[in-house]
């Protein structure tokens, strides 16, 4: 089940880092760290009805896409304590894996 979830998601790699730079990652890279069980914080973007229908298991919810309004980017609000309370990779899974992802990347590091 997993690996058919991660396949149909496009998934962004938020590393912190001092350029914080978006980094892209592919679903078999996501399965590695899962299995190698690297500590990571999953933000699923994703629209509640795709959400409903498919998730990464300990992902965090959002509802969050496109990431554009000021609506989208507070519904990330509830990601920020477990970021900001570890020091975990962040993964943004985005249903389409471009701007969505930025956006929300981009209102997470600020």
């Amino acid at each position: 089940m997993l690996k058919k979830i991660a396949l149909s998601l496009v998934l962004t790699l938020l590393a912190a880092g001092p350029a914080l730079a978006t980094n892209y990652i592919t679903a078999p890279k996501l399965k590695k760290m899962l299995d190698e069980k690297q500590e990571v914080v999953l933000v699923d973007i994703q629209p509640a009805a795709d959400f409903a229908k498919q998730h990464l298991p300990g992902s965090i919810e959002t509802n969050a896409f496109p990431g554009k309004t000021e609506e989208d980017k507070g519904r990330l609000d509830k990601a920020l304590p477990t970021i900001n309370g570890g020091k975990a990779q962040v993964i943004v899974l985005c249903p389409r894996g471009k701007s969505g992802a930025k956006n929300s990347y981009n209102y997470l590091m600020t």
